[in-house]
């Protein structure tokens, strides 16, 4: 009889870990997403209050840059993806419709560095395709 009552608080002591480490980890994803909305708010930011030609390209690759990380972590599965995708979708598709962006960024040549940027709206841009297919 004791030896089940031990069993039972052992279950239910690995349970309540589980569902403890359930809990933690959603915290850290949300955390991580505001960091990441953060980040690319304070780029969008200096974006706007600057306005010399010289420095538009290095703004515009530092929001690139900030872009990149934020896709690094949804392909590495940091993020939650599917909010990810709602939050970023429209303005990583923004990104390649606007040419100043291109032009900086090169984001249309086979060098280019914001190759994490690429592959998820690659990835998207797929998605959209078979969904259209059906």
């Amino acid at each position: 009889m004791t030896d089940w009552i031990a069993i039972s608080i052992s279950i239910l002591s690995f349970i309540l870990s589980l569902f403890t480490l359930y809990i933690t980890n959603q915290k850290n994803n949300a955390q991580v997403e505001l960091e990441i909305k953060k980040m690319i708010d304070e780029k969008k930011q200096k974006i706007n209050k600057q306005t010399k030609d010289l420095k538009i390209n290095n703004l515009i690759e530092e929001e690139l840059n900030a872009y990149d990380k934020a896709c690094a972590l949804y392909l590495d599965r940091k993020v939650d993806k599917k909010r990810f995708k709602k939050d970023y979708y429209y303005e990583i598709c923004e990104i390649f419709e606007n040419k100043n962006m291109q032009n900086v960024g090169k984001l249309n040549d086979k060098n280019c560095k914001y190759n994490n940027i690429v592959e998820v709206y690659n990835e998207w841009k797929e998605e959209v395709r078979l969904c259209l297919m059906k």
